[in-house]
């Protein structure tokens, strides 16, 4: 699983620039898939659609480095 980015675009520390960084190039987490602008655009645009509609249930201290987490409600 790679990591959670439901409010990534909205979060301080990531925003618009970090989003197009981290899909354009990858992480230790997630491949670089060498997508074109583009496709870039097109998946950050659709990433901060995604932001707007909720909030995700999962604290950061329950993310695991692989990006697993468990949710008990």
């Amino acid at each position: 699983m790679g990591p959670d980015l439901t409010n990534a675009y909205s979060a301080k520390e990531k925003g618009h620039e970090y989003m197009v960084g981290f899909i354009k190039n990858g992480t230790g987490r997630m491949p670089n898939y060498r997508f074109s602008d583009a496709d870039v655009a097109d998946l950050v645009s659709f990433l901060a659609w995604v932001d707007k509609s909720g909030s995700v249930k999962v604290q950061a201290s329950s993310v695991h480095w692989t990006g697993t987490y468990m949710i008990n409600d």
